[in-house]
């Protein structure tokens, strides 16, 4: 006999957003990605995979595939957050602040 699946639902509850997910505010560099911590990460990445596999309708057989899409969608977030608050300063806004 097979046993019934159970669905957890993550922690925080909130609406499924469609657009790409957005690293918290706090990782601002490649060293506080690092900081960030296994254990927030696969949070992110658990909730990313449960709003995937609601969009599904929690149909079997694809709970794989939502978590490596998931992951994959978190580790862009992340990086994006981080190389965007390493960027230097644009030209522009360097020069109005040595005046």
């Amino acid at each position: 006999m097979i046993a019934p699946r159970t669905v957890v639902k993550p922690s925080v509850t909130r609406e499924a957003v469609s657009g790409p997910v957005k690293a918290p505010a706090t990782v601002k560099s490649s060293k506080s990605a690092a900081v960030l911590g296994a254990t927030q990460r696969e949070a992110m990445i658990r909730e990313a995979a449960y709003f995937r596999a609601e969009r599904r309708a929690f149909a079997p057989g694809g709970e794989l595939e939502d978590w490596l899409a998931a992951e994959r969608q978190i580790e862009t977030a992340l990086t994006r957050s981080a190389a965007s608050a390493s960027a230097p300063a644009p030209a522009e806004e360097t020069r109005a602040t040595r005046r």
